[in-house]
């Protein structure tokens, strides 16, 4: 009878010591799935770190490429208030820029700038009435549309990298064109993949007074090596009200 209760007890004892070892292993097996989700998580981020970290340099360079064309023009279309459309165009070539814009049928804005003698044309007609302004000194006349970057100035490699950390880039149509999509900080900018030319920019929105929301969108269409001299030709004033400053 006491035999009988010491292998009794012998035996709960084993069964105890197996059920705590298989609550160990099963811990174990646990925290390795725990682990392995972690280093794929980790894996993946890293890896889309550095795509965006590539495409973001890459967008750099091409920028600075870009800034070295002396001949080239930009539309840009602009529909930030979801109702009228604002179409300008820009003409660059050897150092004289054209900017036009024609906000209404009756109203149209054009801008020469030479950038070797430094001089300005200001001329507007709006609604009839024409006027030009010719300036030498840096008035403010606006110089129209470059090749710009959309994140701002000459982005280092470390900046690159800091923003690749927070930034979102995916795979879309745009403006007939295959783009990356780069989220960051409210922004949607759409690259071209093979220009790395900027085609479009979402800005966050605009709200009516109705509380309607619009995208405020701006799209940007480059065309390279077209500008004739035609194009960037110091403007007629012929009937034009002169002022000189």
């Amino acid at each position: 009878m006491e035999k009988g209760k010491r292998a009794i007890k012998k035996e709960e004892k084993v069964n105890r010591r197996g059920k705590r070892a298989k609550q160990t292993e099963t811990k174990y097996v646990g925290l390795r799935i725990i682990a392995i989700i972690l280093f794929v998580y980790l894996a993946v981020y890293v890896g889309f770190t550095i795509r965006n970290y590539y495409i973001l340099n890459t967008y750099t360079v091409a920028m600075k490429a870009y800034e070295k064309i002396q001949n080239y023009s930009v539309r840009v279309s602009n529909n930030n208030s979801g109702e009228n459309e604002s179409v300008s165009i820009t003409y660059h070539k050897d150092g004289k820029t054209v900017f036009e814009i024609e906000p209404t049928e009756t109203r149209r804005m054009q801008v020469y700038t030479d950038m070797q003698t430094k001089e300005k044309i200001l001329k507007i007609d709006s609604n009839g009435d024409k006027v030009a302004v010719i300036s030498k000194e840096n008035s403010d006349f606006g110089t129209g549309v470059r090749v710009i970057n959309a994140f701002g100035g000459e982005m280092t490699s470390w900046q690159n990298f800091l923003l690749a950390l927070t930034t979102r880039i995916t795979e879309e149509e745009c403006n007939g064109k295959q783009c990356y999509k780069i989220s960051v900080q409210g922004m949607n900018v759409w690259v071209d993949k093979e220009t790395y030319i900027t085609t479009r920019i979402n800005n966050g929105y605009s709200v009516k007074s109705d509380g309607t929301e619009t995208p405020m969108i701006t799209d940007y269409e480059y065309e390279f090596g077209s500008v004739t001299d035609e194009q960037i030709a110091k403007p007629d004033l012929t009937g034009y009200r002169i002022e000189e400053q």
